[in-house]
């Protein structure tokens, strides 16, 4: 167990703020262009697009520092501060927007995908709740996040970890099919006997 803080210092990677609202303003963005990506637009460790703001391939290469890479992390910052997502290739050059972290793992021995699953578990959670500051709309700094306590091992046993979890929750997502199913179909022959569709054998 060692700190992110540490472990960004001692294996590579480092962690920045997305930028600030006087480097980037609202009336820049557009329907078109680079996705730029807020809290609101991470849910279950994936990046949506349904609504997500843009801007100009110009713009986006002057804010550089903030373009995202595979391996990347993105994390809210304010808000709901359980959001997090690795970034894959689909989302290469997409600019880390106002209101997260840019997690870069660099060349740490933190598997992407291990890290954002991790952050988003209750053991960090909690940590997290803990540190927040402001008490309107909880958020995060670089200090808060860097003293995170964070599981760190073998690369393997990262990849293991996050191996059987995927298998788990397709697992969950098969059931939650399934019982929705069961539901509707209750709901069917329910709507069936009370309409006399199907009479009732006594």
């Amino acid at each position: 167990m060692l700190k992110l803080g540490e472990i960004l210092k001692r294996f590579g990677g480092r962690l920045q703020t997305g930028p600030f609202g006087s480097q980037l303003h609202a009336h820049e963005y557009q329907s078109e262009g680079v996705p730029v990506v807020m809290p609101q637009d991470i849910n279950d460790g994936c990046i949506g697009v349904r609504q997500i703001a843009r801007i100009h391939e110009r713009r986006a290469e002057e804010l550089g520092r903030h373009r995202m890479r595979v391996g990347d992390i993105v994390i809210a910052r304010r808000g709901d501060l359980s959001r997090a997502a690795a970034i894959g290739e689909a989302e290469v050059g997409w600019l880390c927007g106002t209101g997260c972290f840019l997690l870069r793992l660099a060349g740490s021995s933190l598997s992407p995908d291990f890290a954002s699953l991790v952050y988003r578990q209750s053991f960090v959670q909690r940590q997290v709740d803990a540190r927040a500051v402001g008490a309107t709309m909880p958020s995060l700094n670089n200090a808060v996040m860097s003293s995170l306590l964070y599981p760190f091992c073998a690369t393997e046993e990262q990849e293991l970890i996050v191996k059987r979890i995927a298998s788990s929750e397709n697992v969950l997502v098969e059931n939650l099919k399934n019982q929705h199913a069961l539901k509707q179909q209750k709901q069917g022959l329910m709507q069936d006997l009370l309409t006399e569709k199907v009479s009732v054998q006594l």
